[in-house]
C-alpha cells in the first residue's frame, strides 16, 4: 500500500459532498474552503449538481480522471461499493468516518472491520479509519478532517498521530503547529506504526508526537523507535493504559489492546523517547522540541542534554 496515495494526494474525491452545516460531507468542505486545494477536489453525491457553485458529480464513475484519495461521508453500508468504485479509479488511498465496526463490543462489528480489511488488501487501498476523524496535510494543504477546525495558520514541523479524534481538536485549539495531524481511528489496514514510520521519514516533519491507546505490530513499533533514534528525530508519546481502567477505556474506544504498560516504558527507555503524562506536557515538549528543530544541532542537544535523564527532564523543563 502507498501511503503517499492517502497522506499526500494529487487528486481527491470526497463522497456524500453537501452544503449543509453539521454533516461530515458539509464540515469538511468547510475546512477545505477554508485553507484547503479545492481545486484538486471533485464533489460526489447523487442529490445536487452543484454544491457551493462547484459541479458535483452523481457517481465515482462520472470522475474525469483517476484519483488517489476518497474521503467517504456516507454511512457505513455504502463503504465496500464506494471502495470498489474508486478502485477502479486508480484510488489508493481512503478515509473512512463511519462507526459501527471494531469498536463496538459485538461481534458484527468486529466481523465487518475484519471484512472491510480484506477489502482495502484486496484492492491495494490505504484505509484511514474506520471511525476516525481524518487527518490534515498542512505542508500540501490536504485537508481530510471532519470537524470544524479554526482559521488559522497551523503549518509548522510537529507530526501528530491519534487514536482520539477529540485529542487533535484540543491541540488545535492552542499555538501547536503541525506538519500533520492525524486521528486515524480504528486502523484496519494501515496502523499507528505506520504513521509513525511515515512521519520519521518525512522531511517536513521535525518532532514526532502520538497519543497512543495501543499497537498493533510491536515489531514495527520498536523498528520505527530505532530508526527515529538513528536520525536524532524526537518522538513524544501520550500513552493510556498504565491501569486496567484506563486499558478498558482504550478497548472501547477504537478496540485497541493497551498491552502491558511496564513493556512499553522499557522501550521507550531504551530508544530515548519522551513519554508525557497529559496532553498539556505534549503539547509544551513537542513544541520546544519543534522550536529547537529549526536550528541545525539544538534538537540533539535537546533530546541528549534535556531529556536525557528521566528522573530530572520535567524538573528541569519547568525551569525554562
Amino acid at each position: 500500500m502507498d501511503l503517499n496515495k492517502l497522506l499526500k494526494p494529487k487528486k481527491i474525491a470526497v463522497v456524500g459532498a453537501s452544503e449543509k452545516a453539521s454533516t461530515m460531507g458539509g464540515d469538511l468542505l468547510t475546512n477545505i474552503q477554508l485553507w484547503g486545494r479545492m481545486e484538486d477536489v471533485y464533489l460526489v453525491n447523487p442529490k445536487y449538481d452543484r454544491i457551493f457553485d462547484q459541479k458535483c458529480y452523481h457517481s465515482i464513475a462520472e470522475l474525469p480522471e483517476a484519483i488517489d484519495l476518497i474521503i467517504i461521508c456516507t454511512s457505513k453500508k455504502t463503504v465496500p461499493g464506494l471502495l470498489q468504485e474508486a478502485a477502479a479509479k486508480g484510488c489508493g488511498g481512503a478515509v473512512v468516518y463511519a462507526s459501527g465496526y471494531g469498536e463496538t463490543s459485538g461481534e458484527d462489528g468486529k466481523k465487518d472491520q475484519a471484512e472491510l480489511a480484506s477489502l482495502c488488501r484486496q484492492l491495494d487501498i490505504a484505509l484511514m479509519g474506520p471511525n476516525c476523524g481524518g487527518f490534515n496535510n498542512y505542508i500540501d494543504k490536504v485537508c481530510a478532517f471532519a470537524f470544524i477546525i479554526e482559521d488559522r495558520d497551523f503549518k509548522g514541523n510537529i507530526g501528530f498521530v491519534s487514536q482520539s479524534g477529540q485529542l487533535c481538536q484540543s491541540l488545535m485549539e492552542n499555538t501547536t503547529r503541525f506538519s500533520f495531524m492525524m486521528s486515524v481511528g480504528n486502523c484496519s489496514t494501515v496502523y499507528v506504526e505506520d504513521y509513525l514510520d511515515y512521519l520519521v521519514d518525512d522531511p517536513d516533519t521535525k518532532v514526532v508526537a502520538a497519543y497512543l491507546e495501543g499497537i498493533k505490530n510491536p515489531a514495527k513499533f520498536i523498528n520505527m523507535l530505532q530508526k527515529a533514534a538513528l536520525k536524532r528525530k524526537p518522538v513524544v508519546i501520550l500513552k493510556v493504559g498504565a491501569s486496567e481502567k484506563a486499558s478498558t477505556l482504550a478497548s472501547s474506544h477504537t478496540g485497541s489492546m493497551s498491552g502491558t504498560d511496564k513493556v512499553f516504558d522499557a522501550i521507550a527507555k531504551k530508544f530515548g523517547v519522551i513519554r508525557v503524562k497529559d496532553l498539556e506536557e505534549l503539547h509544551a515538549i513537542a513544541t520546544l522540541l519543534a522550536t529547537f528543530a529549526q536550528s541545525a544541532g539544538k534538537a540533539d542537544l535537546l533530546r541528549n542534554g534535556l531529556f536525557g535523564r528521566r528522573s530530572c527532564r520535567m524538573r528541569r523543563f519547568r525551569f525554562l
